[in-house]
């Protein structure tokens, strides 16, 4: 059961079809997004490279496979949608630190190369299968781009490149509770303190790995666990008591300690690696290469209104935009 997943888990991933990219140099149209899917994947889960270590922790690789169902899906990979142009885009807010010369450069590159902020894909090629670009291909010859360590890649999805692999969420090492939290996180990818965020925004101290959590939990308790795709940890705070088969359970959800970026908690300004949003848009671009990547709630649910007064078509809502978990709170 700890090895590998004996129930197979359901990812039902949306995507947002921007609608109006032609206003996209027109100040008074706001753009407009709306929503399609879900469009579901069956994932399994695996550990592999497992080693038991005599200092009481045990260290990992995580395997996750994923193929598509398209009998709980609304809608089909192929189906077209339109979004930003994320290559173009990342190469132009890195570049915002360069040399005159350099961006100039760049700017040229861009202009030459890529017709419009905007690119319509099929959505299976925006997520998993990957679509092929020049800029991928033109990355990887430019010195200075190579410094930044880049990873190489012959296409772009968001998905593109984990099906399978043991590489890509990177080495765990855990407490298997001999003598310490059973399941608390030492190290990740051979770090005890990750390196993207600067003092306490990088502490492992105290952060659940994500597959055991403390028992005996009270109202006020924190849940914090690593997310491999943030590269940082979560924090979830109290919100009600629930029923569930006559049992109750605590649930904890996503609020201000993890999507504040130090506008109402100060302390949180050193996950901004520079670059503090109004709260509700978590950044992570120092996990994605320095490109410019951004984490909400979907809609942006629990956002600054900065973020719905500037765009059309996104309905938040608590039922289904909210991120939780529920804990029996004495046996976890």
């Amino acid at each position: 059961m700890w090895v590998k997943n004996s129930v197979p888990l359901s990812l039902r991933l949306y995507v947002f079809n921007w609608t109006n990219p032609e206003d996209i140099h027109n100040s008074s149209v706001k753009p407009n997004f709306v929503e399609l899917g879900p469009y579901t994947y069956i994932e399994t889960k695996e550990k592999s490279n497992i080693i038991w270590n005599a200092n009481n922790t045990v260290t990992f690789k995580h395997i996750k496979k994923w193929w598509f169902d398209p009998n709980s899906s609304n809608g089909s990979l192929t189906d077209p949608m339109t979004t930003v142009n994320p290559i173009a885009l990342s190469a132009a807010y890195a570049a915002r630190n360069w040399n005159y010369f350099i961006k100039k450069g760049l700017s040229v590159t861009l202009q030459s190369m890529v017709n419009s902020v905007a690119l319509t894909r099929a959505v299976g090629q925006v997520l998993f299968d990957g679509y092929e670009d020049h800029l991928l291909n033109l990355a990887v010859k430019m010195p200075f781009l190579a410094e930044k360590n880049f990873p190489k890649m012959d296409k772009f999805g968001w998905f593109y490149g984990r099906n399978e692999s043991a590489d890509f969420e990177g080495t765990f090492n855990m407490d298997t509770g001999v003598t310490g939290q059973v399941g608390e996180l030492h190290r990740w990818r051979y770090e005890d303190h990750i390196s993207y965020y600067p003092g306490k925004c990088g502490s492992l101290e105290g952060v659940s790995a994500g597959e055991f959590f403390p028992s005996n939990l009270k109202k006020e308790s924190i849940i914090k666990f690593f997310s491999p795709d943030l590269c940082r940890f979560m924090e979830l705070e109290f919100e009600e008591e629930v029923l569930i088969n006559g049992i109750v359970g605590y649930k904890y959800s996503a609020g201000e300690k993890f999507l504040d970026n130090g506008t109402k908690i100060l302390e949180n300004q050193c996950f901004c690696d520079g670059d503090c949003m109004p709260s509700g848009a978590v950044n992570i671009s120092s996990c994605r290469y320095g490109s410019p990547a951004f984490v909400s709630l979907p809609h942006f649910y629990k956002a600054d209104p900065y973020y719905l007064q500037n765009i059309e078509g996104l309905e938040p809502d608590a039922q289904k935009s909210s991120f939780f978990m529920i804990f029996e709170p004495v046996s976890n």
